[in-house]
């Protein structure tokens, strides 16, 4: 291969294979935050506060979330992890304070509250309250607990957004304080109270 000949050979490969670093650099922002035929978000998203830090990451798939997204407070600390069943209908979550404590944790069906929700102290980590819902609304046990986390001192039962069931309230050391009962979000029957001592305070009706 003479000289003249080699340089016409490599100058169109060296111009080639320029173009296609080019090409790599400037295309690859594009992998992210794109849209498909639809307009609807597809692919890897990223999100990002007017500082300049993540807001959010996350995979969609022809506009659905898709897998594990990551939200995150303004100082970097992780806010929620959000993972994603197949198809969307679920997705369980994590959420963090701003000193990356995690505070909740429940699920979410059709993007709305569902099933059991916890909540815990933020300097302890132990149980707040444990909730329960359906379709995004109170539906079964709710319960308060006391620091220790194993007294309760509330106990309310919901069917579809409204009391309905048991309502009870305790002292510390777990002895009854007041029993009621509600029907459709109002008191049915008696109310009693109690004192520290078991004794009887009164019954209304």
């Amino acid at each position: 291969m003479n000289t003249r000949y080699a340089y016409c050979y490599v100058r169109p490969v060296a111009i080639t294979a320029l173009l296609l670093f080019y090409f790599i650099i400037h295309a690859y922002p594009q992998e992210m935050n794109g849209l498909d035929h639809a307009g609807r978000r597809h692919g890897k998203w990223v999100k990002n506060y007017p500082s300049g830090n993540i807001r959010f990451e996350g995979n969609f798939e022809h506009g659905i979330p898709t897998g594990i997204f990551r939200y995150y407070h303004e100082n970097g600390k992780l806010r929620v992890i959000m993972k994603h069943t197949e198809g969307n209908a679920e997705a369980s979550a994590e959420i963090f304070n701003e000193a990356g404590i995690r505070i909740a944790q429940g699920a979410y069906l059709n993007e709305q509250k569902s099933g059991e929700w916890v909540y815990y102290n933020e300097e302890d980590g132990k149980v707040l309250s444990v909730e329960h819902y359906r379709k995004g609304q109170p539906h079964g046990i709710w319960k308060v607990y006391y620091p220790s986390d194993t007294i309760v001192s509330d106990l309310t039962e919901y069917r579809e957004g409204e009391k309905h069931g048991r309502w009870r309230q305790f002292f510390a050391d777990g002895n009854p304080r007041t029993l009621a009962e509600y029907q459709n979000g109002k008191l049915h029957g008696n109310y009693i109270a109690y004192y520290a001592n078991r004794k009887l305070l009164n019954t209304w009706q």
